[in-house]
């Protein structure tokens, strides 16, 4: 099962109708779920097994509606070991015990990313 947490925190199928509206692509020709997750905040969640989930975000990007709703379900994944990736100039990746322990992860990054960057910066000329 593969969801998408918008940047309102709302949970969605991947691949289905209403993501396509969210996003705006009516019937797109290329990998919406990546384009959402790179470029609009939200967060993919990927049951792998019944027993492993993957976790992915942009931390550049990732909205604060959509951890909110990462929050609010974590007992959704019960006992399974999680994998969270996320992307800085390539997709990293760390293995965590369990949901408590990602989640955690991944609001830490999502926080050092919106403290100590901006994502435009004047240079001088």
């Amino acid at each position: 099962m593969d969801f998408l947490i918008t940047a309102e925190g709302d949970w969605l199928e991947s691949g289905s109708k209403e993501v396509e509206i969210r996003v705006g692509y009516d019937d797109p020709d290329f990998d919406l779920t990546t384009f959402a997750v790179k470029n609009l905040g939200f967060i993919q969640v990927t049951w792998t097994t019944p027993t492993s989930v993957r976790v992915r975000f942009h931390p550049d990007q990732v909205a604060s509606g959509a951890l909110s709703g990462l929050k609010s379900r974590r007992e959704t994944f019960g006992n399974a070991k999680v994998e969270v990736s996320w992307l800085t100039r390539s997709w990293q990746t760390r293995h965590f015990q369990n949901a408590q322990q990602a989640i955690e992860h991944v609001d830490a990054l999502a926080t050092a990313v919106k403290i100590t960057s901006c994502r435009y910066r004047a240079t001088p000329l």
